[in-house]
């Protein structure tokens, strides 16, 4: 896999002068990307030193955090499977036995957990492995959870070229790079989220990571270029343009709540409403839907059209060919 995205990112740092940021009620934290590799290295021999070996199983029940991106670079190093639990949704007691955890990190204070805290010390105060290992396409990295709705959620292996497919197809479609900031808001535990990350250090941009009870107020500040979000988000966020907005111009409006730097919306995971689909759209902010299954990640993504659609789509409307209109 000469093109492999994650063995370039584990083996090569990242182009200098980018950055991730972390947010949360009262503060946020900015690590350059050069220094967010270098620490997953180190964390990484820490682990291999507490008998962490290739093939075994982590696992994460946290809050967004610097942590828990470190943990999750750290395991790309060794080749060890990332199991990421959204807090609240698994009893914390059976996780290690349930999922034959080596180790299980968590922010409470579980029996049977290692505090996530350790992981900023762990990393800071460690050599740096040698060599990281190299992947496969059908290597596994992660294990994922199904909703849930059903039952008992059910854990997934992701494989490396089910990653890479999805990361390259959406670098193909939108092309993020220097100038770039996205927003992560969504618990890291959901794979896709992480996403972002592994494209930060890849292409070179910015990348935003906050909890879901800070992410209002982050947004307002840092002015993201993208933001990733469900589709009640966008459905809070248009309420409040349109309060903003009572008896003037709602472009003022959105960007008081978005800023000024948005190329483009996504969302997900729950079908949207076209009428907040075509709100965002007039107010010249360009929303995409993405469809998919834990079962299969991305499955289709809708996105600015190419050079020539245009055209192509008058042709099919005056000769009455099928068609479907995206935002």
């Amino acid at each position: 896999m000469t093109d492999s995205v994650l063995n370039h990112i584990i083996a090569e740092p990242p182009p200098a002068g980018h950055r991730i940021r972390f947010s949360r009620f009262g503060g946020s934290e900015t690590v350059e990307l050069v220094q967010l590799h270098e620490l997953a290295g180190r964390l990484a021999a820490r682990l291999a030193e507490s008998g962490v070996r290739r093939g075994d199983r982590i696992g994460v029940v946290a809050a967004n955090s610097l942590e828990w991106v470190l943990l999750d670079l750290a395991a790309l190093r060794l080749g060890v499977v990332v199991a990421g639990f959204e807090p609240g949704r698994f009893d914390e007691r059976l996780l290690a036995t349930d999922y034959g955890l080596k180790l299980l990190f968590s922010d409470r204070d579980t029996p049977g957990t290692a505090p996530i805290a350790v992981v900023r010390e762990w990393a800071e105060n460690s050599a740096p492995i040698p060599a990281p290992v190299r992947y496969g396409p059908e290597d596994v990295t992660t294990l994922k959870f199904t909703s849930g709705s059903t039952g008992v959620p059910k854990g997934l292996g992701a494989t490396v070229g089910s990653i890479e497919g999805s990361l390259r197809a959406v670098q193909q479609m939108f092309a993020h790079g220097p100038g770039d900031d996205l927003f992560v808001f969504l618990p890291l535990s959901l794979l896709q989220q992480r996403y972002w990350i592994y494209s930060a250090l890849r292409y070179g941009h910015d990348v935003t990571v906050c909890t879901n009870e800070a992410a209002f107020d982050t947004l307002r500040r840092v002015e993201p270029t993208v933001v990733m979000g469900v589709p009640a988000f966008y459905d809070v966020l248009r309420r409040r343009i349109e309060s903003l907005a009572a008896g003037s111009d709602p472009h003022t409006a959105a960007r008081k709540v978005f800023g000024r730097r948005i190329r483009y919306l996504w969302t997900g995971s729950a079908p949207a409403r076209e009428s907040t689909l075509r709100f965002y759209t007039d107010l010249g902010l360009p929303i995409y839907e993405g469809y998919g299954l834990n079962e299969t990640c991305i499955v289709t993504k809708n996105h600015r059209a190419p050079a020539g659609w245009a055209a192509w789509a008058g042709w099919c409307r005056a000769s009455r060919c099928c068609w479907t209109r995206t935002a």
